[in-house]
């Protein structure tokens, strides 16, 4: 299944590259399916049990983190077929709350390394460094310290595979996996994520928005005018933005950040200015770590659940009834952040997943086209060249 425009709006052009959205069939199934849209060729791919997915910085390969006879394997797939070019068994991989969080691998930016990021069971936690031609692991596996306390760090990897940056909670880990060894970055702010735009500075976002730029060279805070710089009018409201909500588009131009309360809002950023260059509103909100950019930062996907589909009662609330014999409704929030009266005992099942895609105009702001996808809870999107 394709996403079309609308019929009034030209045909998208074929550099738009794939969306690779992956999803599970129901809420409670925590086995997943990799569905890749060709907008150029108007065809769709299905490869079952994928848990986490990258592309190669060409987009000429999909390396995807699954399971495959009870094993958890880092598989490579040619992007044509879906068939697998290599699959390698890898030793435990961090799990997040309900398989949603940042990405447990990463590519390094000239395609020359693949990492995964693992555990042993008591979220002691290394890295494993593949290569992303064979599919072979590097003999050693590199320990990071500092990160046993994470539910999952972020990564920034540098332009070639010598250096990876890890971000957990408020700190920074530098990670050099040619010879094992890692310190720390002295990068303390609360930020939201950190992304390399060059090999001299770690830029973050913070909740403001606002730019954050640490000088590699120099160890310190850039002096630079850009450092701790708003990326909003003094008059807007400040918005509290979403870890899962920052992405770049692939060709680094530029940055697009979002946050959601019952609605979203998304701001788009030339890397080159920092200037903002739109600010797209949607009336619903839109699920973390769904937010692709295409490669030239023309187009912004994002998806948003249907109503109500989300909620799930604690099993702490089913005691309520016993504690308030009388009193066992209760008004919980919704995934549209709308109010709804939840029966704690006799709770009807809930529908089946039927979550949307929506691609919205970077230049513009305006919504380009919606598709409601039936029996698919999508947990990330990925923008392929």
């Amino acid at each position: 299944a394709t996403l079309p425009p609308p019929t009034d709006q030209p045909a998208p052009p074929a550099n738009l590259g794939s969306l690779l959205i992956l999803s599970r069939p129901d809420g409670s199934n925590p086995d997943s399916q990799l569905t890749a849209i060709q907008f150029a060729a108007s065809t769709s791919l299905t490869v079952p049990q994928i848990y986490d997915v990258v592309a190669a910085p060409d987009g000429g390969r999909w390396y995807a983190l699954g399971s495959a006879g009870g094993q958890t394997s880092v598989i490579a797939l040619d992007p044509l077929t879906a068939a697998p070019l290599w699959q390698t068994p890898i030793s435990q991989t961090l799990r997040y709350a309900n398989d949603n969080g940042p990405t447990a691998l990463a590519v390094a930016p000239d395609g020359s390394a693949l990492y995964v990021l693992s555990y042993d069971g008591v979220l002691s936690q290394w890295l494993q460094v593949v290569d992303p031609a064979t599919g072979a692991l590097a003999k050693t596996t590199i320990r990071v310290s500092g990160m046993d306390s994470c539910g999952g760090v972020r990564f920034a990897t540098y332009p070639s595979s010598t250096i990876i940056y890890l971000k957990c909670s408020e700190h920074v880990t530098t990670v050099y996996p040619r010879s094992g060894k890692y310190d720390g970055v002295p990068f303390y702010e609360p930020n939201k994520n950190i992304f390399l735009l060059n090999t001299s500075s770690i830029y973050g976002v913070i909740d403001g928005p606002r730019l954050i730029v640490f000088d590699l060279i120099y160890n310190a805070y850039n002096s630079n005018p850009n450092s701790f710089r708003r990326l909003a009018g003094p008059d807007d409201q400040l918005l509290d933005i979403e870890p899962g909500l920052i992405q770049l588009s692939g060709d680094r131009q530029f940055l697009v950040v979002g946050a959601v309360t019952a609605t979203t809002e998304l701001r788009v950023y030339s890397t080159t200015t920092w200037q903002e260059t739109a600010r797209i509103s949607y009336p619903r909100p839109i699920r973390s770590n769904t937010l692709a950019v295409s490669h030239d930062g023309s187009r912004v996907y994002a998806v948003t659940a249907q109503a109500g589909a989300r909620f799930q009662p604690d099993p702490i609330m089913l005691e309520f009834s016993a504690i308030f014999p009388g009193d066992r409704n209760r008004l919980v929030l919704t995934a549209e952040g709308t109010l709804a009266t939840v029966d704690t005992v006799q709770r009807p099942a809930p529908p089946p997943p039927a979550d949307t895609l929506v691609e919205f105009d970077a230049v513009t702001g305006a919504v380009r086209a919606e598709q409601t996808r039936p029996n698919a809870d999508i947990t990330r999107i990925v923008a392929v060249p």
